[in-house]
């Protein structure tokens, strides 16, 4: 596939944020999630970002396929309530906060958290 062929693909590009932009290949969100920490104001970001987020997939066509890809600094653990959007295959035992926030995202969009689905050998379960 030549360059030519790669933006006629493209439907639309809306920048929403320094973190997030939204790129139209029958909706792709590409994203960038703040990280945890116990900083109060980093608290508000991680809120703010979770809120964008849910907003921006609230409002995309229910006729588009959605896809998020991106760094979601979030840990997916093995804990039963999970089981709807994430699979067994995780690194982490324990889900960390954005983790929590990333697996309601996906129920609540009926979306799958793909990295936690297919065995990997450990040291590739991080990336």
């Amino acid at each position: 596939m030549g360059t030519g062929s790669a933006t006629q693909c493209i439907i639309g590009f809306e920048p929403i944020n320094e973190r997030m932009c939204k790129l139209r290949i029958k909706s792709s969100i590409r994203v960038y999630a703040p990280t945890e920490d116990e900083n109060k104001q980093n608290a508000e970001d991680v809120e703010r970002f979770y809120n964008k987020l849910l907003d921006v997939c609230d409002k995309t066509p229910r006729n588009d396929a959605l896809t998020l890809l991106g760094d979601f600094n979030a840990k997916i653990g093995k804990e039963h309530s999970n089981k709807r959007a994430a699979g067994r295959h995780t690194l982490h035992d324990i889900t960390s906060e954005n983790g929590g926030k990333l697996v309601q995202l996906a129920i609540a969009h009926n979306l799958e958290i793909s990295s936690t689905k297919f065995q990997h050998r450990r040291i590739y379960k991080g990336t």
